[in-house]
């Protein structure tokens, strides 16, 4: 399905990860994020996704470039 669209093919795992990186990359306060992707709490989501953070203006304008040359 993905192939016909012309997509790479994304598991749900990166997409949610993706998700979630790109909401705190961009400074969303992270309890909302964490309540987004349904976490008990923020540290769950501190814990697992703040490596993430550092860098993320790289990281975010990779995703934009990606997208804009896949449409």
């Amino acid at each position: 399905m993905f192939a016909k669209l012309g997509l790479p093919y994304v598991t749900p795992h990166s997409a949610r990860h993706s998700f979630i990186s790109t909401l705190q990359a961009q400074g969303i306060e992270v309890g909302l994020v964490a309540k987004l992707a349904g976490h008990a709490s923020a540290v769950v989501t501190l814990g697992h996704y703040t490596q993430a953070v550092r860098g993320g203006e790289a990281a975010v304008a990779a995703l934009e470039a990606a997208y804009q040359a896949a449409s």
